[in-house]
Parts: structure tokens; sequence; C-alpha cells
């Protein structure tokens, strides 16, 4: 339950990040996309992967909540 307070002052303090990781294509060398990541800007450990964060919620039958955007300064996106 711990790690589920601690999600919730995440969200509420911005602390969830994506990050993107481009997608490269080695015939035409150039890059066709990317990849968004969701990482954790946790003040203790640091950034964490959502492997880390995420079986917890799931774990207690509670669905983590769409943060719509994603972050601040993230790309708008359509639902999906």
């Amino acid at each position: 339950m711990e790690t589920e307070q601690e999600l919730a002052v995440a969200l509420s303090q911005h602390q969830l990040q994506l990050r993107y990781q481009p997608l490269y294509d080695t015939r035409p060398h150039r890059i066709v996309g990317a990849d968004a990541l969701l990482r954790w800007a946790h003040p203790t450990p640091g950034l964490l992967a959502p492997a880390a964060f995420l079986p917890a919620p799931v774990a207690h039958g509670r669905t983590v909540p769409r943060v719509a955007g994603g972050t601040p300064g993230a790309p708008r996106q359509p639902p999906l």
C-alpha cells in the first residue's frame, strides 16, 4: 500500500514523466517514429521504470489513473 500512496503523491506533484526513444530504420537511415516510455522521477531512489511501481495498484485490484496528454510539455495526443 505504501507504493500506492507514494504514487498518488507522484501524480499530484507531476513526478511522472514521458521519455521518448527514437525508432530508427536502418534501411533509409532515418528516425521513423518514437516510443513513449513512462518513468517516475521518485525523490528517493531516482528514476523508476513502470515495473517498479505499476504492479502494486494492479495487485490490489486498482487501476492506474490515465493522465491526459501525459505530462506537462508532452505532445498532445488523441485518446486511445
